[in-house]
């Protein structure tokens, strides 16, 4: 039973004792007070009760195995809690975006060790710790790699020493928390440290001179054997670069915004599309109807959508001349300026794909992004052909 729900219990425990002890009869005027349910208070267990946990049913031989040890290990729980989350949007082209997303928790508890002690732990995919001191609950960081990063960002700009949890203000808070991990990121070294790749900025060329410094490659590509950069989802890089984040818009202002709840204001923590919650997400700021506002949104996407599908379409251009030309035999020295060309235009090319804004986050810099993506891949396109040509 959880803290909430022997507080629950006790509470209407002691209520219910308190109205026998007075003598109150139920008012005329007042209709009676419907029983609470033993669901609302105590949590449905994963096991009904004389069941069989799933290990023991289905692996052969561990229930009568685990009779035979000691309490500590025999009397061991593990209960694995999932949850998911499923979006579904037709946009006004007849495209259509799907995304589902899964989290949960693992709860480990031992059984009792010499009648004494016992141990016990739970994991979480994403708690309230992750984002809020324990105590205070105040928004902060946690992220070790967030924490480098924006200190190594702040050096570049001349602030020393910069700590988020110490030197932010409450609104940056409100984006900086979100950062942590929606950002571009690699596993540096032999230790595989992660690392935020901001010391240039936070700029897609930026970050790709930073990995040249670092001589940092992802992968080799399967068909053209070159070394390329494969971008994760850098949402906190993009929206830096947008009007949003220059007007002082937060991250949680538009996908957590602030709701009343009875005398308080809080954030509110269904975060999602603020396309899923116009009133709260968007007019606070912009004077407009909910229509027209959402038909700004999918203009800006679906123009977006367009022109990172000719990116997309210059880019396989790029890859299959690349890869006629080494059919016919040429040489990687020879496919050189065009494995240049390949790296730079790839690397841009997933940098605004692996966003998930569709382009609103920053519409100008991801419209500029896709330029750079149609140029550098053309480029390497003209070199591929240029080489074959010689042969």
């Amino acid at each position: 039973m959880t803290l909430a729900a022997i507080a629950g219990s006790f509470l209407l425990a002691w209520s219910a004792g308190a109205h026998a002890q007075t003598g109150d009869e139920e008012s005329p005027f007042r209709a009676p007070r419907p029983e609470p349910k033993e669901g609302l208070l105590t949590p449905t267990e994963p096991t009904p009760p004389g069941g069989v946990p799933l290990l023991k049913r289905f692996v052969p031989g561990l229930a009568d195995g685990l009779k035979a040890q000691t309490p500590f290990i025999r009397d061991t729980s593990l209960n694995l809690h999932l949850r998911s989350f499923y979006f579904n949007r037709l946009n006004s082209d007849e495209s259509q975006n799907e995304a589902w997303a899964f989290g949960g928790w693992l709860a480990y508890k031992s059984g009792w060790l010499l009648d004494t002690a016992r141990v016990g732990a739970v994991g979480y995919s994403i708690a309230c710790v992750d984002c809020h001191e324990p105590t205070t609950m105040a928004v902060r960081v946690t992220r070790p790699g967030f924490i480098a990063g924006i200190k190594a960002l702040k050096a570049k700009e001349g602030i020393a020493d910069f700590d988020p949890n110490r030197d932010a203000t409450r609104q940056e808070m409100r984006s900086f928390a979100c950062g942590q991990c929606h950002v571009e990121y690699y596993f540096k070294g032999p230790g595989k440290v992660v690392t935020y790749p901001w010391a240039n900025g936070l700029k897609v060329e930026e970050i790709e001179a930073y990995y040249e410094r670092e001589g940092f490659t992802d992968f080799v590509h399967a068909e053209t054997g070159n070394k390329v950069l494969k971008a994760q989802h850098p949402e906190f890089e993009v929206w830096s670069q947008g009007v949003h984040a220059r007007a002082g818009v937060a991250c949680a202002d538009c996908h957590m915004p602030y709701e009343r709840v009875g005398a308080l204001k809080v954030s509110d923590h269904w975060v999602r599309s603020p396309l899923l919650n116009l009133n709260r997400a968007c007019q606070t700021c912009h004077a407009v109807s909910e229509k027209e506002l959402e038909a700004r949104v999918l203009s800006i996407q679906d123009r977006h959508h367009a022109l990172l599908q000719r990116a997309a379409k210059a880019t396989t251009d790029m890859l299959d001349a690349i890869v006629a030309a080494k059919k016919e035999g040429a040489s990687e020295p020879a496919l050189q300026a065009a494995a240049a060309q390949h790296r730079k235009a790839q690397w841009r090319l997933d940098f605004v794909a692996a966003e998930n804004s569709m382009g609103f986050h920053a519409p100008q810099e991801l419209a500029r992004i896709l330029g750079e993506v149609i140029d550098h891949a053309r480029q390497g396109q003209l070199e591929a052909e240029r080489t074959l040509r010689k042969r």
